[in-house]
């Protein structure tokens, strides 16, 4: 034997020398002379793994497990053949035999949590890392593995500890700056996120999915061209990077380069043809005639909605996109049962994630609002002794697909002017403000107790935010649709600003809301809840109309429809800026557009969007009901029936 272990001996030095065809070649000549030495054939088994030959490296290392089954390791590499392959249950159940024979293995307690958490198996994957990390503390890898199970499950708090816990170990782990990276971007501290991934790059430099996350989170900062950039890098590096090169297509779409996002997208689905969002994308240009589906597109459509298993949101966006081309095709009653299913679904993810419309909660907060925000709050002067004196906020609230977008699309055409999107600034400063003011309340019901000097210092913080990049606007845009509900806070940091509220007839914007892939707005998900929303929207904006002390200009999209210069005129003029007529060609302007209709602005005027709700007329019975109970009245919905 002892010549045997001096060829094997000579076998394995060449291999750490050399992985390649012909080092594997004379392994398998010495497995010829000794077919039942158990570590040679685990040796080949791991050789043909990192070849891409499964088959061999299973059936190499089941013949060493075999001869001995008590070997813990051998279990192991066969497990970890099995997950390489794709085979995840036989990969658990080949590290469970592993771990039965030594359960103090870490790194196999470490791929078992890997190969538990590819299932979905949260809790069990989370024990495994645990263990992981409590046999071997100063391995760095089960503290990010069980970092990435934590933020996936949205416990990014202790998420954040594990990755930090982890670079204490390795400070040059590439990959526990690009999760931070995540769970910081999940937490909207975007500066915080653009670090690690930047840290990560450094670390890594072609590390395609940290820049692909850096280029996702560019473009929610409105940095386009630096996303773009980013993008185009690491497709030249890898091609068929499908994740990015859809984003890339995303991007284009947002600037209205629609021609070179189509060359990306349908590249994407070259290489997956089931890619749920590349055809989501190309079903927004198809809405507006700025894509055709082939025959054999659809059909594979249709096949993916009827059988796609894969994430939520990629199974609503293959509904969404279907039920768009059904309602092009004039198939109102098919495109409304697709659009139906798909808001059922986003409902059941809402609701079992406690996420679903409280219409009680939600008339309460609207209620509060009222309450606070009275005729006589406003007129306590000293809350506005230390407002900011500026006129470059132009605040466009309304429902949403109620024409803010288009609205925001043609103030920002004008030279002096420009739009920020839906900015989220002052949403998000309303956690802040219990705080800032030195209050114990939450918001609204922090403002009996507010100071001025407080009020000042979060007005300036959302002024620049809104100016950011945009510094030589006379006006700024932000189309926060929702900014409705805190008018009152925006009339107390900014008094001088515009507020232009839209309004859509009500049928129209109910129906266009339910037919929008609207993942992050719970009460679109049911008619019902479209008609209760509505309601406490419009009383909010009648209470608003009687106590603001604010300049307020309603635009009636059907009006600016029908006559687009009289009312973009009005609109200019409103906005305190000159005439000009960019404004009349704001579908050439090619500034970002970040909203669900991204592409119809890029289009001139149309009428086709007018009475489109009696399309479905006999679908709509859920809505029209909720309406009526919520005190829309009777004759104002027949009047719907008699528009245009």
């Amino acid at each position: 034997m002892t010549g045997c272990d001096d060829n094997f001996e000579s076998i394995q030095q060449q291999l750490t020398a050399e992985r390649s065809p012909r080092a594997k070649e004379a392994l398998r000549k010495f497995l010829q002379d000794h077919p039942k030495h158990s570590e040679a054939l685990d040796l080949f088994g791991q050789l043909a793994c990192e070849q891409g030959q499964y088959e061999e490296a299973v059936d190499a290392i089941g013949q060493a497990i075999a001869l001995r089954p008590d070997v813990a390791h051998l279990h192991h590499h066969l497990g970890y053949v099995y997950f390489v392959a794709g085979k995840v249950d036989q990969a658990i159940e080949a590290y469970r035999r592993g771990l039965a024979i030594d359960a103090n293995d870490a790194q196999t307690q470490n791929n078992l949590g890997v190969a538990l958490k590819t299932k979905g198996n949260f809790e069990e994957a989370i024990a495994a890392f645990q263990s992981a990390s409590r046999l071997s503390p100063e391995l760095a890898f089960p503290h990010r593995n069980l970092a990435e199970v934590l933020r996936l499950q949205g416990k990014l708090d202790q998420a954040i500890v594990h990755y930090q816990q982890a670079l204490q170990l390795s400070p040059a782990d590439a990959e526990s700056h690009n999760g931070l990276g995540l769970v910081f971007s999940m937490q909207v501290k975007l500066d915080e996120a653009v670090a690690q991934f930047e840290e990560a790059i450094r670390i890594k430099p072609d590390y395609d999915e940290a820049e692909n996350n850096l280029g996702t989170l560019l473009k929610a900062t409105e940095r386009f061209q630096e996303a773009v950039a980013l993008y185009e890098r690491v497709l030249r590096r890898r091609p068929d990077f499908v994740t990015a090169r859809v984003n890339l297509g995303s991007v284009l779409i947002e600037l209205g380069q629609f021609d070179e996002a189509i060359k990306h997208l349908e590249y994407a689905l070259q290489i997956n043809p089931n890619h749920a969002v590349a055809f989501h994308n190309l079903g927004d240009l198809a809405l507006t005639d700025q894509y055709v589906f082939s025959a054999d597109q659809l059909e594979r459509i249709q096949s993916l909605v009827a059988n796609h298993k894969g994430r939520h949101e990629e199974t609503s966006a293959l509904h969404f996109t279907l039920a768009g081309i059904l309602d092009k095709q004039q198939r109102h009653d098919d495109a409304f049962e697709v659009y139906l299913q798909a808001n059922r679904a986003q409902y059941r993810v809402l609701k079992a994630a406690g996420a679903a419309f409280d219409s009680a909660n939600h008339h309460q907060k609207v209620q509060q609002t009222i309450d606070v925000f009275g005729r006589d709050f406003f007129q306590n002067k000293i809350l506005f002794s230390n407002s900011l004196d500026t006129e470059i906020p132009v605040v466009v609230v309304g429902m949403p697909r109620s024409g803010t977008t288009l609205l925001e699309q043609i103030i920002a055409s004008h030279p002096h002017a420009a739009g920020a999107g839906e900015l989220e600034a002052i949403e998000q400063l309303i956690p802040q403000l219990p705080a800032l003011l030195n209050s114990g309340q939450e918001y609204p019901d922090c403002f009996s107790r507010a100071e001025a000097p407080a009020l000042r210092s979060i007005a300036q913080d959302y002024l620049s935010q809104l100016t950011a990049n945009r510094h030589e606007a006379d006006r700024i845009v932000d189309k926060t649709w929702y900014n409705f509900y805190y008018l009152g806070l925006i009339a107390l940091l900014c008094p001088r600003a515009r507020i232009i509220h839209c309004r859509r007839e009500v049928m129209d914007v109910g129906i266009s809301c339910f037919f929008s892939n609207f993942n992050s707005i719970p009460w679109a998900t049911r008619l019902e809840d479209i008609g209760v929303f509505y309601r406490s929207y419009e009383q909010l904006m009648q209470h608003w109309q009687k106590v603001l002390p604010l300049r307020m200009h309603e635009v009636s999209y059907e009006q600016l429809v029908a006559d687009h210069e009289t009312a973009s005129r009005e609109i200019i003029d409103f906005c305190g800026l000159e005439w000009s007529d960019c404004c009349l060609e704001f579908h050439k302007n090619r500034r970002p557009v970040q909203t669900a209709s991204r592409v119809q602005v890029r289009q001139p005027i149309y009428k086709t969007s007018i009475g489109r709700w009696k399309k479905y007329e006999s679908h709509l019975a859920p809505l029209r009901e909720s309406l009526r109970r919520e005190g829309i009245a009777e004759e104002r919905l027949l009047d719907d029936r008699a528009s245009p």
